[in-house]
């Protein structure tokens, strides 16, 4: 479970840290840690094996036919511009919507957060040891030192591998919104209807059931992963950027599987966060889409969450599909970018 899987929760679950928001970061400086810098006029491996893009070239949007038309929508929860941008096809598709379905919204953060934070009377202090502990705080340190030691927030064991990739995009750009809240708040200014897919208290349920070892286990080999990737300096955010620019969801699934395949981790651990993390999430999000298709035929919904919700294996489409609905990827023809604002987009007939 390295820091490269850890990245992959921008794909897959969006975490708001109301400290973000309180410490602003003209206070609270962020220190960088010490890194080895390249040679001038060396390029960065990754940098110079897969070039950066300026823009989303094939949006994660899938089609529902119906009385009207609803989509499914992949998105990364990073702070960045070209995301934000979105791409025509789907921002048109989104325009057109009648309601917008996100992971948890808004209002229903301060439920999901609390969920996450250990009762009043156990500190996480208690319950690691001194060098478990450290560790955590030096990463904490890198991103801000008032995050660190005493005033660390008290969240449980097994959300800290989620919430410190969460905390470190949101350190980088704490005034600019991540996709899924722009699209909260351009919905709601338009007066449309915003719905949860999940219920913020009960989405980790299955994190939460794991045993304290195996919420150690867990966060030690996510902080070796972490510690490794500083050690190396790669940039994992900006790799993963890169694939959903691209609209790559082999790439993302190849990645995912890579990481995934960890065998540092006991037997059978992997397979409970990965279920937890997906698959029992997935589930639930097509329970809600169904309901909303069978509820409100009329309307044409915009069903947005994590890409990685949206590929391989047990997808939202899989689940949609056993229910008979079929979701089918729609896709661009992106040989005039210049021109993408008057493309059509054509199906694909193999999309899941």
């Amino acid at each position: 479970m390295s820091r490269g899987c850890l990245l992959l929760t921008f794909f897959l679950l969006y975490l708001f840290s109301p400290f973000v928001g309180v410490c602003q970061q003209t206070t609270l400086e962020k220190i960088a840690p010490d890194k080895p810098q390249a040679a001038s006029g060396e390029a960065n491996p990754d940098e110079a094996a897969e070039p950066e893009l300026n823009r989303v070239v094939k949006p994660f949007l899938w089609k529902i036919e119906g009385e009207k038309p609803s989509y499914l929508f992949g998105t990364i929860h990073v702070s960045d511009d070209r995301v934000l941008a979105m791409h025509p096809v789907a921002r048109e598709a989104f325009e057109n919507s009648d309601t917008l379905f996100v992971e948890v919204k808004p209002e229903d953060t301060l439920k999901q957060m609390k969920a996450l934070i250990l009762p009043f009377d156990v500190k996480l202090a208690d319950l690691l040891d001194a060098t478990t502990l450290a560790r955590l705080d030096k990463q904490l340190e890198q991103m801000n030192p008032l995050y660190a030691g005493r005033h660390r927030p008290n969240y449980k064991i097994w959300a800290w591998p989620l919430i410190l990739p969460n905390l470190e995009a949101q350190l980088k750009n704490p005034k600019m919104e991540v996709l899924d809240f722009k699209l909260t708040s351009d919905a709601r200014a338009k007066g449309r209807y915003v719905g949860s897919l999940e219920n913020a208290t009960s989405q980790m349920d299955g994190l939460d059931a794991l045993t304290k070892e195996e919420q150690i286990i867990f966060l030690q080999d996510s902080l070796e992963g972490m510690e490794e990737a500083d050690d190396e300096d790669i940039d994992y955010e900006a790799k993963i950027t890169n694939l959903y620019l691209k609209g790559d969801g082999e790439g993302i699934q190849a990645y995912f599987d890579e990481e995934m395949s960890d065998d540092d981790l006991p037997e059978g651990l992997a397979d409970k966060i990965l279920k937890a993390l997906l698959y029992d999430r997935n589930k639930e999000m097509a329970e809600t889409i169904k309901k909303a298709l069978k509820d409100h035929p009329d309307k044409a919904h915009f069903f947005a969450a994590g890409t990685a919700h949206f590929v391989g294996p047990n997808s939202v489409q899989q689940y949609l599909k056993e229910a008979g609905i079929e979701a089918v990827r729609v896709e661009v023809d992106n040989a005039e970018p210049d021109n993408a604002d008057n493309q059509s987009p054509a199906e694909e007939q193999t999309g899941r």
